[in-house]
């Protein structure tokens, strides 16, 4: 019994090591794709990195310090969306990313820190999944009402199977992707989960994919 308990143990241990450079990925990929270079010099690439740095101890502070039973504070929805945007357009070099905002300003009392990391694993499956045609593009729209604040991440991709949809509930499956390690959506859910929203995910193959994120307001 003692074996097993130390077993599992090292299992969730990994499966936590495995998230958390899983998340440092994408802030990394930015600093790299910019210090050294003269975008480092202007007002934007110092705004880029201070934002990539943030995200680095927001996400070390995170695996360090679980969040469990923690009362967040509100935070800006279309700002937390902006800045996940702009980390997307300089890891990827991806210029066609949108976003339209509809309602008022809204602010969420869930983890912002957890909102970030969901919406940066969707965008990047995003831009992987677009096709090579011209007018690739990942739009995302933000629609805030006095119940609920909806999120929706969409792509102009090579879609997904039926098939494969049903196995993306799966929390190690991953499709589509040469290195993918399942981590992104099984995360997705969880936090929506703990968040007290719920995540669907609706696709057409050669047509694209989208992805919605809904938060209920008290």
């Amino acid at each position: 019994m003692c074996k097993m308990k130390i077993e599992m143990r090292g299992f969730c241990m990994s499966r936590e090591v495995a998230q958390f450079l899983h998340d440092i990925s994408s802030p990394l990929a930015v600093l790299d794709s910019i210090i050294g270079t003269e975008q480092m010099d202007s007002v934007q690439g110092k705004d880029i990195a201070g934002l990539a740095l943030k995200r680095l101890v927001d996400i070390t502070t995170s695996f360090r310090c679980m969040e469990k039973g923690k009362k967040f504070n509100r935070f800006c929805v279309g700002r937390a969306l902006q800045e996940i945007i702009s980390e997307k357009i300089v890891e990827h070099d991806f210029q066609n990313i949108t976003l339209s905002k509809t309602g008022p300003v809204t602010r969420l009392q869930v983890s912002e820190f957890g909102f970030k990391r969901v919406l940066s694993n969707i965008i990047n499956n995003a831009i992987e999944a677009i096709s090579d045609n011209e007018k690739k593009v990942v739009h995302i729209a933000l629609k805030c009402d006095k119940d609920s604040v909806i999120v929706k991440v969409s792509d102009n991709g090579k879609g997904i199977p039926c098939e494969i949809l049903e196995k993306l509930n799966q929390s190690s499956f991953s499709w589509g992707k040469t290195r993918g390690q399942g981590l992104g959506l099984s995360h997705a859910r969880t936090y929506m989960y703990k968040s007290g929203g719920n995540m669907s995910i609706t696709s057409i193959e050669g047509v694209g994919t989208e992805i919605r994120l809904i938060f209920p307001l008290p």
